[in-house]
């Protein structure tokens, strides 16, 4: 292979890059000196620098690194990466990370021999700030590949530090080994947790502990304790249990919880890092006084509405039997009740909480007899009049702090129940512009593929005269929509034909919504519109028939050969045809837009296929064969991808976008 050459030009009309075999220049594209511009000594695989000896502290200028033909890119690594190999003398628990860059980074782990045949081990990006962070048990004698890379195209910095430690697992890893807590308050050692283990042990409900260590606690008198991590390196995951059997009391994804500790109970602390979150920790323990409203026997009242609730739950803790509202840990929570003085419609939305704020809302007399209504953050619901309902405030995963939730009554929308469907006309283009804030959801609302159920949704239908294709969007929208398609005779009998959550479109509408879907004459279709995560607002919503691209289904595949070119083809416009594959684990899911091109191979020189959007990058995706049905993947990459043909195979190629991404769509192709 010939090294790579890169020469940057320093004009003022702009850059061209031309590649010429294995070589490449930057050229000034108007007046301006042009000049060398050197890739790092490890830019390619080839040349990748041999880590000899641990620790290992690398740091290396990326603004002229560029990426190989074939290379992988995965976490979100969009290009300017180099290289780095090891091969441990015996078996090694290795910490990697880049702390110390001013550049958010990607670490990918490979075995193998050549870059053709690399196996990927793991990847991370930036998981502390805009630093990645992996551990790798490294077993002896082993080569290991290290591609350290620029991710998501940011070019805020250029210096990349990589750091490379042998990691000890500290001597309270394990449930059976813990630090003992004497009297309050305790404070403990600093811990470097990338080295401890997780085998065989507990999973709390409100995070994934990785990498934890352990303590050990049993009080000599009854008290409210609080339990929090000092340090501040990452979010820590803090899971409480009971006796020797460990029953979980508490648990939070926040760095702090709170929980009554009984006499002579013994409590073990589990301490750890959420999923690849990873650092130091600090555990201490100090008594303090829970709020008044702290338990459901003891709750404040909600008088008239509109009212603000405000309090604080970083000392509230959670009874026996609590219900958890969401079907998710929240954390200590606090009570009140409440008497509506009228029927209606709801909503409890947190104004200016200092943590992710949930609200249940329950009817029922005991705490072990509740009986759900709603939850979420905020949550609207259809409350009656005279009835006593209980309603309990926490933190999302055990967050907590002080809080405002404001409570108001409001209109819903006529259509917010599928029932009362708002009927469309596909004569001309349908928009329409409605506020879901006092919207609800049904119980046994359709939960559609892409996503949770939207919160807060209301629904259309339309029955068309004549076969089309149909979009619909929500840009313009207030809040993060979801959307989801049905087709079906009545509520009670729905099949999705399609849903997007985030359509990708450039900004503002990045977290809006759209799809689009093949609809047949004397069909009835249903459309759901609402919000990702507890989120509503104003909905702009636009329905209408639109013409999806001349290649959108796998049987009209645009024939391309050496130079060919398409810009601007709009992917909001296309659809998935049942059956389709998904290249790159998803790319071409019911919420996806694809279009085909096909392509018979003649030689065997490397092919290339590029495609370009502004918003997102989307996914090319190549099959051997002719019938949609009994498709060979040969690849699959993000934005560019290569691959060597064999002589004589049919092959095609399917453009679709990343998680329900469209937008403006540039191809080209080349076959030399």
């Amino acid at each position: 292979m010939q090294p790579r050459r890169l020469v940057r030009g320093l004009g003022t009309a702009g850059l061209a890059l031309i590649l010429v075999g294995s070589s490449a220049v930057l050229t000034a594209a108007a007046s301006g000196a042009v000049v060398p511009a050197t890739a790092p000594g490890n830019d390619n695989f080839a040349s990748a620098q041999a880590i000899s000896s641990l620790p290992a502290n690398k740091v290396v200028d990326v603004t002229d690194a560029t990426t190989e033909g074939s290379e992988r890119m995965d976490c979100g690594m969009t290009g300017q990466t180099v290289w780095y190999s090891y091969t441990p003398g015996s078996d090694t628990l290795v910490g990697l990370d880049t702390r110390g860059s001013n550049v958010s980074a990607v670490i990918t782990i490979y075995t193998g021999t050549t870059l053709a045949t690399l196996s990927e081990h793991d990847c991370d990006s930036r998981t502390n700030g805009n630093a990645a962070d992996l551990v790798l048990p490294a077993t002896g004698g082993t080569t290991y590949w290290f591609q350290v890379g620029v991710y998501s195209n940011d070019h805020a910095g250029h210096s990349l530090h990589f750091n490379v430690v042998a990691l000890t697992p500290p001597s309270n890893d394990a449930s059976t080994t813990p630090l003992t807590v004497g009297t309050l308050p305790y404070k403990g050692p600093i811990q470097d947790i990338r080295g401890a283990t997780n085998d065989s042990e507990p999973v709390s409900n409100c995070a994934y502990q990785q990498f934890t260590v352990w303590y050990r606690f049993t009080p000599t008198k009854s008290q409210t304790v609080r339990v929090d991590n000092l340090k501040g390196d990452f979010l820590a995951a803090i899971a409480i249990y009971r006796g020797a059997g460990l029953t979980l009391d508490s648990c939070t994804n926040q760095s702090s919880v709170s929980f009554r500790a009984v006499k002579g109970t013994t409590y073990s602390i589990q301490v750890g890092a959420n999923t690849s979150n990873l650092g130091n920790v600090r555990l201490r323990l100090r008594a303090v006084s829970s709020p008044s409203n702290d338990t459901f026997s003891t709750p404040k009242s909600i008088g008239t509405v509109p009212t603000d609730l405000t309090g604080n739950t970083t000392a509230a803790t959670l009874q026996k039997n609590e219900p958890q509202a969401c079907d998710g840990w929240v954390g200590g929570t606090v009570w009140y009740t409440f008497k509506p003085a009228s029927t209606g419609n709801y909503r409890f939305e947190s104004t200016n909480s200092m943590f992710e704020e949930v609200t249940g809302i329950f009817s029922g007399s005991s705490v072990g007899g509740l009986s759900p209504i709603g939850c979420g953050g905020p949550i609207v619901a259809r409350l009656t009049n005279g009835q006593t309902y209980r309603v309990a405030i926490g933190g999302s995963s055990g967050g907590n702090g002080q809080f405002k939730v404001h409570v108001s009554r409001g209109t819903p929308p006529s259509n917010d129940n599928i029932a009362s469907a708002k009927n469309v006309s596909l004569g001309a283009p349908f928009s329409e512009s409605i506020s879901t804030l006092y919207a609800t959801n049904q119980v046994g609302e359709a939960d559609p593929s892409c996503s949770d159920v939207p919160n807060n949704s209301v629904w259309y239908s339309f029955t068309p005269s004549s076969n089309a294709v149909v979009r619909v969007q929500t840009l313009g929208s207030s809040f993060d929509t979801i959307l989801a398609a049905y087709s079906g005779p009545n509520p009670g009998s729905l099949t999705q034909v399609g849903c997007d959550d985030d359509s990708r479109l450039p900004e503002p509408e990045y977290l809006h919504s759209s799809i689009a879907f093949h609809v047949a004459a004397g069909t009835r279709y249903w459309v759901q519109a609402g919000g990702y995560s507890f989120t509503s607002g104003t909905l702009k919503i636009k329905i209408q028939t639109v013409t999806p691209p001349a290649n959108d289904d796998f049987a009209n595949a645009i024939t391309v050969a050496d130079g060919y070119s398409a810009t601007g083809i709009d992917s909001s416009k296309a659809t998935v045809e049942p059956g389709e594959p998904s290249g790159c684990t998803g790319g071409a899911d019911v919420n996806g837009a694809t279009f085909w091109y096909a392509f018979h191979a003649t030689t065997t020189n490397d092919l290339t296929f590029t495609a370009t959007n502004t918003s997102s990058t989307p996914i090319i995706s190549v099959y051997s064969g002719t019938d949609i049905n009994s498709l060979t993947e040969v690849d699959c990459h993000y934005g560019t991808e290569t691959w060597t043909p064999t002589s004589g195979t049919d092959y095609r190629i399917q453009i679709s976008g990343q998680g329900g991404a469209v937008g403006l769509i540039d191809v080209t192709f080349s076959a030399p």
